[in-house]
């Protein structure tokens, strides 16, 4: 996501060093630095089950994988 997100906007995009190692820390942490899906971030933080929460995490960063791959491609296609 990160490469394609940098793609699509022509910057450098880095990933954090900071990404944590556990799991309840990493469900966490996901639903923290979503953007633009306030009421998703705010269910997903308060699921008490950390497995249900990286499991909605891993639909929804597939998702948006799937549609920035999508976009890149047009571009591509389109410049």
């Amino acid at each position: 996501m990160v490469r394609l997100s940098a793609k699509l906007t022509d910057q450098t995009i880095e990933l954090p060093e900071d990404i944590p190692d556990l799991p309840t820390e990493l469900s966490y942490w996901v639903a923290s630095n979503l953007y633009g899906v306030a009421e998703e971030q705010q269910t997903l933080l308060e699921l008490q089950d950390t497995a249900a929460r990286l499991e909605r995490e891993a639909e929804i960063l597939t998702s948006t994988r799937n549609h920035l791959a999508a976009r890149t491609v047009l571009k591509d296609t389109f410049n």
